[in-house]
């Protein structure tokens, strides 16, 4: 009766260990995310063409073998070799998720408003998840396979841009409605630059000689 208390305390250990890898790798995820332009098809497009970056294979593969001992020998989740199991598991996951490597991109990933919602929605979800998972499976011999909760991450990111995302055209919309209301007040000059060469070498020329004598604003990046 102690041992399985010990072995469903250390349980508990492991899975939040487990969830707080998972909320790193959904940090690098969201970076992918914000580059992709929040769309979730590209985003699962670079997930399939990087299946290594995005899911951890030996890890899955040490598990597999767990969950294989489990079949041939459940036995062994009421011996002291669970409990270790968990401290072991649970020292890796902490050590994993403090050596995590930052995705090599041009820019870096910024927390913007937008970002914040995802990220914030995405960890609700993994919450609620982990949740639900513990409740459900403390005590089952099937429960190492919490231990890959963390593989989630990238596609519950995904689950969570999905859901979030008539809230984010809602705040675009708004966001129109004010800049039409505020031009169509403004009546300002719009100048389009066109060709097939230079075009925004000349905007950002022709927005310094007209920013010294009128008030102008730019188009971001290669929008002409």
């Amino acid at each position: 009766m102690i041992l399985e208390k010990i072995s469903v305390g250390f349980f508990y250990f492991v899975t939040l260990t487990c969830l707080v890898r998972a909320v790193v790798r959904t940090a690098g995820g969201l970076h992918i995310l914000q580059l992709d332009g929040y769309k979730t098809g590209r985003y699962l497009k670079w997930i399939r063409q990087h299946l290594t970056s995005c899911f951890e294979v030996k890890e899955i593969l040490v598990i597999g073998g767990l969950l294989v001992l489990t079949a041939f020998y459940p036995q062994y989740h009421t011996t002291w070799l669970f409990p270790m199991l968990c401290v072991a598991w649970g020292g890796f996951q902490v050590y994993m998720s403090s050596r995590r490597k930052n995705v090599e991109a041009k820019k870096p990933l910024v927390y913007t408003a937008r970002a914040k919602r995802v990220f914030g929605l995405s960890i609700c979800l993994l919450a609620g998840i982990a949740t639900t998972l513990v409740l459900t499976a403390k005590t089952s011999p099937w429960r190492t396979v919490i231990f890959l909760f963390s593989e989630v991450s990238v596609i519950n990111l995904s689950l969570a841009n999905l859901l979030i995302y008539p809230l984010e055209r809602t705040i675009n919309e708004a966001y129109l409605f004010s800049a039409r209301k505020r031009i169509k007040t403004l009546q300002p000059k719009v100048i389009g630059i066109t060709g097939s060469y230079g075009k925004t070498s000349t905007k950002y020329i022709l927005h310094q000689i007209l920013s010294q004598k009128f008030n102008t604003l730019m188009t971001p990046d290669s929008y002409n």
